[in-house]
Order: structure tokens, then C-alpha cells, then sequence
């Protein structure tokens, strides 16, 4: 019939438009990747001619100069490296399943986070689990993204003595993550650009945090390999 014509034409159409938003951007991302790889060969010149340099009989202002540049190439080197595990998680063959017992997992990110807190920090870590069974992730991605969070908590707990807590949970067949501290929240505009790629506040909660708009669009995309929120 006419309605029926027209409905698959519609289907058609969505489709057609869908696979064109995928190749769009899987060349966008394609890019970020080759740019990522491409800038970071002369930042390892930069930075490897810096450190020479350091090593130089020099007066105060070149010392300084030259811990600047560091500095800076240190950051642009996290920058570009956070671009491109960003860019891996959109490539099947960079991801890798594996089944781990839950308790098991538990454990790993207990330990993953211990050794980012460290001793300076008010730091607990509580495992709610109601029973053991087994679960399939990618571990290396899983532990990036809780590493992602725990950093940006820290960053934000309250300086004046800073607490961090962090809950592991398995209830009715669901795992929950949850990642406190007792500093500043996300704000709305961060809940609602959540995920988006560079995306940075206008204003910083934290002006002295480095951040480049990279981390919690890693953190989103990772959950949504793993059919996670």
C-alpha cells in the first residue's frame, strides 16, 4: 500500500542518515587519533631537549625557562595521551572482554584506589556484596574511568583535610561504583554537557586543576561499551 511505501522509505531514510552520523564520526574520530599521534613525535623532541638543557651550567632565568617549557610539554603530553585512549575506546580491536569474579574486581579497584589517594588523604573503602558471581569487562578501561573520577576528587575535596569515600555494590545482579568526597559537587552544567568531548566549565571550580575537557567523555564512553551508566 501507499502507507506501507512510504513507512519504508521513512525507515530508509533514518538509516541512511544513521550510517552517515557513523562514518562521520569515525572520520572525526579518526582524526583526533592521527593528530594525537602526529603532535605528540615533536613534543618528545621538545621535552627531551629541555631536560638536556637542564643538565647545562645555566643562569636562574634559563633554568626557569626551560622548567616551563617541561612543564608545559608535561601537560600537552597528558593532553594528547588522554585524546588517544579517548579515541581507542571507539575501536572493537582496542577493546578486550574478560570475565572476572566480582569479588575479584573489587579488590582490584580497592587496591587501584589506594595507590591514587595515597596516605595523605581520609580515604575509605566499603564492598557491599549480597553474592559472588562472575562479570565481563574490559578491566584496563574500567580502571582508567574510576581512575578519572578519583582524580577529580581529590582535586575538588576540601583542602582543609580532605575525605574521599568509595563504595563497591552487587544487588540484584547490578554493580554500582560510588565515588564521594567532601568538596565542591558537579555542577548542573557539568551534569548537563556530561559526556561531551572537550567540553570545560566557563568558570573552574578549581582554577589551580588542570583539566581538558577529556575525562568524563572517556568515562561516559567507557560505560556505554559496558551497557553501564
Amino acid at each position: 500500500t501507499e502507507l506501507e511505501r512510504q513507512m519504508n522509505q521513512v525507515r530508509l531514510q533514518n538509516y541512511t542518515n544513521a550510517q552517515a552520523a557513523k562514518e562521520a564520526n569515525q572520520r572525526k574520530n579518526d582524526m583526533i587519533m592521527y593528530m594525537a599521534h602526529d603532535l605528540k613525535t615533536p613534543l618528545t623532541v621538545i621535552k627531551g631537549n629541555s631536560e638536556l638543557l637542564q643538565l647545562a651550567p645555566l643562569s636562574g632565568v634559563d633554568v626557569q625557562c626551560l622548567k616551563d617549557i617541561e612543564r608545559a610539554s608535561n601537560q600537552l603530553d597528558s593532553y594528547f595521551n588522554q585524546l588517544i585512549n579517548y579515541s581507542k575506546t571507539f575501536y572493537s580491536y582496542q577493546i578486550s572482554f574478560h570475565q572476572y569474579r566480582i569479588s575479584n574486581l573489587s579488590k582490584i579497584l580497592e587496591q587501584e584506589c589506594e595507590y591514587l589517594i595515597g596516605d595523605n588523604i581520609d580515604y575509605k573503602y566499603n564492598s557491599k556484596i549480597d553474592r559472588d558471581c562472575n562479570i565481563e569487562l574490559d578491566l584496563d578501561l574500567i580502571i582508567r574511568s574510576v581512575a578519572n573520577i578519583v582524580n577529580n576528587a581529590m582535586a575538588y575535596a576540601d583542602d582543609s583535610k580532605k575525605r574521599i569515600r568509595v563504595i563497591f555494590e552487587l544487588e540484584d545482579g547490578s554493580t554500582a561504583l560510588s565515588i564521594w568526597n567532601n568538596g565542591s559537587k558537579f555542577s548542573d552544567d557539568v551534569l548537563k554537557n556530561f559526556g561531551k568531548l572537550f567540553y570545560r566549565e566557563d568558570t573552574s571550580r578549581n582554577s589551580q586543576f588542570e583539566h581538558f575537557g577529556i575525562g568524563l567523555a572517556f568515562v561516559k564512553q567507557v560505560m556505554s561499551i559496558h551497557s553501564g551508566d
